[in-house]
């Protein structure tokens, strides 16, 4: 599920991964347990918002208090690695539908049995949130909705044959994915569904910094409600980039295939793509880029039942540190969600920018803002609920870690 709107002034921080600049994004520096790594962090912000019920006819101004702790915990022997993390989101507006407590934990394990061959699993829980104004509140939040609240667990495991450097590499792995809403029944109810996906990847090596991809995924998601129901065959091809330059990441493009249980419903066929680059031309600045399109497995509450949604995402990050002390974090995004009519077809604009100031190596002060706009089509319907809407966030936060 695309998380469209942001939730704070950035939506997710900017990892860094060049050398240079490690120690100080992220999670700072870490305390020992026993052989283990323990990275603390917290951020407190305080933040202003034009239209947090992204509301078109009626712009609700709204403020408050978001604490955001967050740990990370790294212990590793041998050829075994062992992760577990914790973020969480707490939120206090003046608005009160627009306060929320959000928690994510992800355990996640790899081992290496020999040269030849890998395994790893992770497990996913979430407490977390519908933004107000997006999916099934898309047009209707108004300062009597409770945000819809969900829970999430995803559950992923595989098993790689082949050397790193081996000319070709087998992949097998399966992917869980059980999502709940706890509230807003007249909203939500057979909507909550769960997703088992069994997939396959061969890759060849190509050159020592690159490796050529070729990845089936069959998918089967049943819904509460039964009608809903479906499988996706999934195929891609594309490159893995070795993190041993400027570049790494992965480019993958392909189709989906999807087939309704229901047989009033006719099969369809969406081209996906699923990528992330990375390049950092020096050490101390990093790019990314994110293009995503994707088959939606949830709606929203203006969507045809059944009717396949294709959510297309391109966001450009750039985090770059002027000096030891002063660095900035940039976002441009557009999310482009396709549905058939009477839906409505929906685009969201979204700008952002986050100066700081690295007061002391563990504490850093910053402010920032983010500007963001939904454009809507009608489908030729002049009674259509308007969903366009403009938002600006301005905020002020500092930060800890060790």
């Amino acid at each position: 599920m695309h998380k469209t709107i942001i939730k704070s002034v950035f939506a997710s921080a900017v990892l860094i991964h060049s050398a240079g600049v490690s120690a100080q994004q992220g999670y700072g520096f870490s305390k020992k347990v026993g052989e283990a790594d323990f990275y603390p962090a917290v951020r407190v912000e305080y933040l202003t918002d034009s239209n947090v019920l992204l509301n078109a006819e009626n712009e609700t101004e709204a403020s408050g208090v978001r604490v955001t702790p967050e740990f990370l915990y790294r212990a590793g022997k041998g050829l075994v690695s062992l992760e577990a993390e914790y973020k969480g989101e707490y939120n206090s507006s003046d608005v009160s539908v627009a306060s929320y407590a959000d928690h994510a934990l992800r355990f996640e394990g790899n081992a290496e049995f020999s040269s030849r061959i890998r395994a790893g699993a992770r497990l996913g829980i979430v407490s977390d949130h519908q933004e107000l104004g997006t999916y099934l509140t898309r047009g209707i939040a108004d300062e009597n909705t409770d945000a819809v609240e969900y829970n999430q667990t995803t559950f992923d495991v595989f098993s790689r044959y082949g050397a790193a450097q081996a000319k070709g590499n087998i992949e097998l792995g399966l992917s869980i994915d059980s999502l709940n809403f706890s509230n807003q029944s007249d909203l939500t109810d057979g909507e909550s569904y769960n997703n088992v996906e069994p997939y396959a990847q061969f890759s060849l090596r190509v050159s020592p910094d690159l490796r050529a991809l070729a990845e089936v995924r069959f998918g089967s998601t049943s819904y509460d409600n039964s009608g809903k129901d479906r499988s996706d065959t999934t195929f891609l091809l594309g490159v893995d980039i070795a993190p041993t330059g400027k570049l790494n990441g992965q480019i993958k493009v392909g189709s989906t295939l999807t087939s309704y249980d229901a047989n009033d419903l006719s099969d369809s066929s969406e081209l996906v793509m699923r990528s992330e680059l990375k390049y950092a031309p020096v050490d101390y600045s990093l790019f990314s880029l994110v293009v995503d399109r994707e088959v939606e497995k949830l709606s929203d509450n203006a969507a045809t039942i059944n009717a396949a949604e294709v959510t297309d995402l391109v966001q450009l990050n750039w985090t770059h540190y002027w000096s030891t002390r002063f660095f900035h974090r940039a976002k441009i995004a557009r999310t482009s969600i396709q549905r058939d009519c009477p839906s409505q077809d929906v685009i969201v604009n979204l700008v952002g920018y986050e100066f700081n100031l690295q007061f002391r190596r563990w504490l850093e002060f910053g402010v920032g803002g983010t500007g963001a706009s939904r454009e809507a089509t009608s489908c030729g319907d002049p009674n259509a609920t308007n969903l366009s809407y403009d938002r600006t966030l301005v905020g002020i936060h500092v930060r800890a870690t060790l």
